[in-house]
């Protein structure tokens, strides 16, 4: 995206308002960056979410990770189907 930038001019001022001119700056978001930005998040659907959680949110590869007391979470995380493997950490 390109944007835009005041440039001033480097020469003395001898007592006279150093001229400024607007400079094409490629690194800058455009001026209206934030309200296409605004206008673009506005759009999503709820379709688009769904279709961007199945394409890149694989549970079967993922990991849950619940750090507490084992008997007072583990029985919850069985019934709900999550296998639970006790770890102990060394100091």
């Amino acid at each position: 995206m390109a944007g835009w930038a005041l440039h001033q001019s480097r020469q003395p001022l001898h007592g006279a308002v150093t001229p400024c001119a607007a400079v094409r700056t490629p690194s800058l978001p455009a001026q209206d960056y934030l309200f296409r930005y605004k206008a673009g998040i506005e759009r999503v659907t709820r379709e688009d979410v769904g279709a961007a959680a199945a394409r890149w949110l694989h549970p079967q590869r993922q990991a849950v990770v619940v750090v507490g007391d084992r008997e007072l979470v583990g029985g919850n995380l069985e019934a709900a189907g999550f296998e639970v493997v006790p770890l102990r950490l060394e100091d």
